[in-house]
């Protein structure tokens, strides 16, 4: 799998990450599944890694320490491992202390890539910077970067990173074919800045999927995305094109349809149209995947066998998909 450059002058990583946002990573049946999935994607490899402090109050990276330690002892050179913290609050106190747990959790001396999770209006830009650079100063992190950053707040805090020297090279950010308010300045704002996207919800729920465009199973993610589009509930994020008026939801399903059709005739299934859709950017260096079997990894690693878009294809995708920024 060829490896990507995240940010100007960052490290290369894997175009495909694994996503560790599990529910149960216990013992048992559950952690199992973890277990081999990580195990796959490593071998076929997917070797960046992402998970939270706070995912599954700590659980997750617990389990992957674990499998680090017993399953990939010895290999931990070879992996790009993030985690992410601070979620609406970017204060020393809770940037230090999620990091110090994250690396006890993980059982690491330190991580590749740390993420401020979500802005914080009431802490100071300067602050978060400033214990951004401590940590990597003391060598807990090699890398930072900001999720779920608008383009002004990146714009804005990006130049304090810089001059402070800290490498922050990721912008971690919500990005797909329904959802495509980066393509409004940000992915065209990153390289300038030294950054690349790092993708998250690229399957946008498993919305789009070829069992999203036959109808989401009631109660899915999927389902449940669907609703938010058809009724319009704010994300905070300019996210979704402009559909025609009327049936919204019988609009969606068409389009997904048709995608799914376009990607047959690409020779893959929709999911894999959708990671190589959002991937086809430069500034993009890889996408997140939640995968929670062997199975869907091997799927999701397929999807490098065939990146590339013809002009034919282009053509036909954005005739598909709700006008957006004229982005192609």
């Amino acid at each position: 799998m060829t490896q990507r450059r995240c940010g100007q002058t960052g490290p290369l990583i894997s175009p495909l990450t694994l996503g560790l946002m599990v529910r149960d990573c216990k013992p048992g049946e559950a952690f199992d599944s973890v277990r081999r999935t990580v195990l796959r994607a490593v071998e076929l490899g997917i070797t960046s890694i992402d998970m939270a402090t706070g995912y599954g109050g700590g659980a997750v990276e617990q389990a992957f320490g674990d499998i680090l330690a017993n399953d990939l002892n010895g290999k931990r050179d070879s992996l790009f491992i993030a985690t992410k913290a601070g979620w609406a609050d970017g204060s020393r106190k809770t940037l230090t202390e999620s990091l110090e747990r994250s690396l006890k959790q993980l059982r690491v001396g330190h991580v590749d890539l740390y993420y401020h999770h979500a802005p914080d209006e009431k802490t100071p830009f300067d602050e978060t910077v400033a214990a951004m650079e401590s940590l990597v100063r003391h060598g807990m992190t090699r890398y930072v970067g900001v999720s779920n950053y608008s383009l002004e707040q990146t714009v804005r805090i990006a130049p304090l990173f810089q001059q402070a020297g800290v490498p922050l090279i990721a912008h971690q950010c919500n990005y797909n074919m329904l959802n495509r308010w980066v393509e409004d300045g940000l992915l065209a704002a990153l390289p300038g800045l030294g950054m690349s996207a790092c993708v998250f919800s690229a399957l946008n729920q498993g919305l789009l999927s070829d069992a999203g465009a036959n109808g989401p199973r009631a109660g899915s993610r999927a389902a449940k995305s669907l609703d938010a589009i058809v009724n319009g509930v704010p994300t905070g994020e300019p996210a979704y094109g402009r559909y025609p008026a009327g049936d919204v939801r019988t609009h969606v399903l068409t389009m997904l349809r048709e995608l799914s059709r376009i990607a047959k005739d690409r020779g893959q299934s929709l999911e894999q149209l959708a990671l190589a859709w959002v991937l086809r950017h430069d500034a993009v260096a890889t996408a997140l995947v939640g995968l929670s079997s062997v199975e869907q990894v091997e799927a999701a690693a397929a999807t490098m066998a065939h990146p590339d878009f013809t002009d034919e294809e282009r053509l036909r995708i954005n005739a598909v998909l709700p006008p957006r920024f004229g982005m192609r």
